[in-house]
């Protein structure tokens, strides 16, 4: 595929497949979404509740896709948008995976999929481009000069960071037609354990089949340690992960946990502690937050430590 260069005047740089550096870059997520068509978990991907000002650009290539001027929210835990920040950089095909017929997007340069988008959004459009956090990266307005995208400044400034389009959360995702599927749905599933050990269990889990990746960071309510696990719902299970962690010892800890994310995951995990006579409490948590740091530091840093003196139940 030939490379793709900026529409704007003085935005020379030119966008074509990833190269095996640019892809040595990205995390096991991020590939199996950019190369291999997966699809993330809804509200629990990066930038679904990102309302900050800037672009964002396909993750293994740097190529503009869209703008915070046209995000908004969608109520489906993707990143949702009423257009690209310029047509000819996303590339549309049929997809007829998972038995639904669907509208693929792919970033033009780099070929990265994206998402999906559907018919159903808002002014002025009409269009949802639901895309997955793992395909993007976010360059803040303040960042744009300095990135190379300084040509995207001017709609910003023009609007004095206008106000983005409407909610609109009544789609395909949402409210599927009578006897038709979702027309959104995760092909990676997550598993969310918190408590003092889980620095110390990640290494054996994330060797469990089916996992694809494990990031360590904190619970969006409390900000208390947790490990996000995600792994590929074909291989393995939510109540195979819970049962490993409780095996590495994680559910014996003062403060271990489940952290469920949904009624499903919540009825799994106590159902499991039960049958495991595992003590750890089961809570509905509102999210995930990468480990910052000051995150790494003080709370990474001082597990870490308790593992190193064998504290850690």
């Amino acid at each position: 595929m030939p490379a793709v260069q900026a529409g704007h005047e003085g935005h020379a740089r030119t966008y074509g497949k990833p190269t095996p550096a640019e892809l040595a870059k990205l995390t096991p997520l991020q590939l199996r979404v950019t190369q291999e068509a997966a699809t993330e978990p809804p509200f629990q991907n990066q930038y679904w509740d990102n309302h900050a000002a800037g672009i964002y650009v396909d993750v293994a290539t740097g190529e503009p896709l869209f703008s915070s001027q046209d995000k908004f929210e969608s109520g489906t835990g993707w990143p949702s948008f009423t257009r690209p920040i310029e047509a000819e950089r996303v590339v549309d095909a049929e997809d007829l995976t998972h038995g639904m017929v669907r509208t693929e997007v792919t970033s033009k340069g780099g070929g990265s999929h994206l998402g999906h988008v559907f018919t159903d959004g808002p002014a002025p459009t009409g269009l949802r481009y639901c895309m997955n956090s793992s395909s993007l990266r976010f360059v803040p307005f303040a960042s744009l000069e300095e990135e190379g995208y300084g040509a995207y400044r001017a709609p910003f400034l023009a609007s004095n960071h206008g106000a983005p389009p409407p909610a609109a959360t009544v789609n395909a995702c949402n409210f599927p037609a009578p006897g038709q599927k979702a027309g959104c749905s995760a092909t990676i599933a997550v598993a969310i354990v918190g408590g003092r050990c889980v620095a110390r269990t990640r290494d054996a889990i994330g060797k469990a089949p089916g996992v694809i990746d494990t990031t360590l960071g904190t619970d969006g309510a409390d900000k208390a340690l947790a490990l996000r696990v995600l792994f590929d719902p074909t291989k393995t299970t939510y109540d195979a992960l819970v049962r490993a962690w409780i095996a590495e010892g994680g559910a014996h800890a003062a403060d271990g946990r489940v952290l469920a994310t949904t009624s499903d995951e919540e009825r799994i995990a106590k159902r499991t502690l039960d049958e495991s006579h595992a003590s750890a409490a089961v809570v509905r948590t509102s999210g995930f937050r990468d480990a910052t740091p000051d995150d790494v530091k003080n709370t990474v840093g001082d597990a870490a430590g308790r593992m190193a003196t064998n504290r850690c139940l």
